[in-house]
């Protein structure tokens, strides 16, 4: 195969800031200049710089037996709270790319249609320089639930207990681990945990695969609805019936049905992400006049591409078509999609943003907005790539077959998406598979950008401070809270938190099950400041960008920046030392 047509991209200049007009004041700020123009960058595979020291040994160990707790359901403590103390409202996209919302893009409208989550945007805090803490579903999710690197639990990938080996390396992960569930019940929280999971699964069919240490009402959530324990906790399908798979035993409280699609709210052809949403309306107007923390988890925008045929319909008719969709690297076979147009994808991202505007509405027309902080992010970037090395049946098909398979896809193997200008996607180290939307509402904020880097360790420390609850930094001990910069008074587009600039923001894979499973390295990467160093631990070679300058990742500068190669080399080698299987914080 042969590389496709490039695509023009625009320079890697600063974007002018965006207008957040609200009801609160707000500093006059002095205009940016227009940005220029520049051809798009077409995702290719670059020569590496070799390491000239060791290869690390990142080796998982393995997990300190000890006996585990059977799962019981806390009893609720009486509500004790005061009225200074706030309810958070975290909504999680899964898959959700940062350039799918059209106010990370230089334009500020993009191809998909988000009225609501722009809305939400111009009451709030917007971080530019956000991350995921894994480009994968269930690491990141296990990170985001307790402030901690996945590498603390020896997650290499998704948690899945069809495999001994996955089970044994998973299993730091226990009843015992602090989590958001369990630190806001602690204060008298109302918790509701609805939709997807993903941090852990029951297997029926294997009852000794099975764990007690990895379910919501064992993390801290009075209720947990519409959690999926399939395999890697996705649906089989969007649309009713869902089939989602049968939890072993699970406790009285969860909202769980009987048959093949064992949550059963909903009828034929009801569409999942409305069903969810529903759900959480119902909670935030049965909660109201407790302190509550709901966490709605959205199966959108992942895989099976799905939506109400109307909806495709009406998207097929306005978005544009070109005659080269997809990018082949000649290198690896990897394939990357460059456009923004799938009619599928576009219905979901409306629902998925419908989904934002009815949970806003509930807390307006229940009178609680004014004492409520709404998160808004993901669990990791979109899927815009895959490779021939994880999908080995693309090997043996035509350059024709292979852009109709990962244009109309098989379950979650279509691509549905582009992250450009940001390079590949889901599984990668990149930008691309890393940089996610996070968008923070609270009440005593006034709405602005900022380019603080900040990673999904943050939103549990985050949500506690937010909230008036204290902070757990032996708990959440790879997490800032993001308060200062959603609470300052000043909003110049920066980063006003030093702190937030020079500290080190670690992704690591020590095992092979990426090159395995997906086509992807066994990679680590680490950002400090305006830069970022990848890992390559499959060919012992680095990738250095200046990521404010270039985030696109074209420009390798590993070879003329030695000096910072070698510092981030010996900070990475000695983070992942820290932290993997670790307790201990490493700064």
């Amino acid at each position: 195969t042969t590389a496709l047509t490039e695509v023009p991209t625009e320079a890697p200049t600063t974007k002018p800031r965006r207008d957040m007009s609200t009801k609160k004041p707000q500093p006059t700020k002095k205009p940016r200049p227009t940005p220029t123009k520049k051809p798009r960058p077409t995702p290719t595979t670059k020569p590496r710089t070799p390491m000239p020291t060791k290869k690390p040994q990142c080796t998982i160990r393995p997990p300190t037996k000890k006996p585990r707790p059977k799962p019981t359901m806390p009893t609720k403590k009486p509500r004790n709270l005061n009225s200074s103390f706030k309810n958070v409202v975290l909504v999680l996209i899964d898959d959700l790319g940062q350039k799918d919302i059209g106010i990370y893009l230089e334009d500020e409208k993009g191809e998909y249609n988000t009225p609501s989550i722009d809305q939400l945007a111009s009451m709030s805090v917007v971080f530019d320089n956000a991350y995921a803490s894994y480009p994968l579903c269930g690491p990141s999710r296990v990170s985001l639930l307790t402030g901690r690197y996945p590498a603390r639990f020896d997650i290499p990938e998704n948690p899945s207990f069809d495999d001994p080996c996955l089970r044994r390396k998973y299993e730091t992960f226990g009843p015992d681990t602090e989590t958001i569930g369990k630190a806001f019940k602690k204060h008298g929280y109302e918790t509701t945990y609805i939709g997807k999971w993903g941090a852990g699964a029951y297997r029926d069919a294997d009852p000794s695969l099975n764990t007690e240490g990895s379910t919501p009402w064992v993390h801290g959530f009075d209720t947990s609805i519409g959690v999926s324990f399939y395999r890697y906790g996705n649906v089989m399908s969007h649309k009713f019936p869902y089939k989602t798979y049968k939890p072993h035993i699970p406790p009285s409280n969860y909202k769980v049905g009987v048959g093949e699609s064992y949550y059963t709210n909903g009828t034929h052809g009801t569409y999942l992400v409305d069903q969810l949403t529903e759900e959480a309306v119902q909670v935030i107007e049965n909660s109201k006049d407790n302190p509550f923390l709901l966490v709605l988890s959205h199966y959108h925008v992942h895989g099976p591409l799905q939506a109400p045929e109307e909806e495709v319909e009406k998207y097929s008719k306005v978005l544009p078509k070109f005659p080269t969709e997809y990018q082949i690297d000649p290198a690896d076979g990897t394939i990357t999609k460059i456009h923004r147009n799938n009619p599928t994808q576009a219905a979901m991202m409306e629902a998925m943003d419908r989904s934002v505007g009815q949970v806003m509405d509930a807390l307006k027309t229940n009178g609680i907005l004014d004492k409520t902080v709404v998160i808004f992010t993901s669990d990791n970037g979109g899927k815009s790539t895959v490779s021939s090395l994880g999908y080995p049946k693309l090997k043996g098909m035509t350059k024709g077959e292979k852009l109709r398979w990962v244009r109309e896809g098989a379950g979650s193997g279509a691509l549905g998406t582009s992250n450009l200008p940001l390079k590949y996607g889901k599984n990668w180290m990149y930008e691309g598979g890393i940089r996610v939307p996070l968008i923070v509402y609270d009440p005593d904020t006034v709405p602005s950008v900022s380019q603080c880097p900040a990673t999904g360790t943050d939103i549990f420390p985050t949500m506690l401070d937010l909230a008036g609850l204290p902070l757990m930094p032996d708990k959440h001990i790879d997490g800032y809270s993001l308060k200062s910069e959603v609470q300052r008074v000043n909003s110049p587009r920066m980063c006003q938190n030093k702190t937030f600039m020079s500290r080190n923001i670690l992704w690591h894979n020590g095992s092979n099950l990426g090159k395995a499973i997906y086509g992807t390295p066994s990679s680590s990467a680490i950002r400090r400041g305006k830069w970022k160093m990848i890992y390559n631990n499959d060919e012992n070679s680095v990738e250095l960008f200046n990521i404010i300058e270039d985030e696109g990742e074209e420009n390798d500068v590993s070879e003329t920046r030695s000096d910072v190669v070698e510092s981030l080399n010996t900070t990475l080698r000695l983070l992942i030392e820290e932290v993997e299987g670790s307790d201990v914080k490493y700064q």
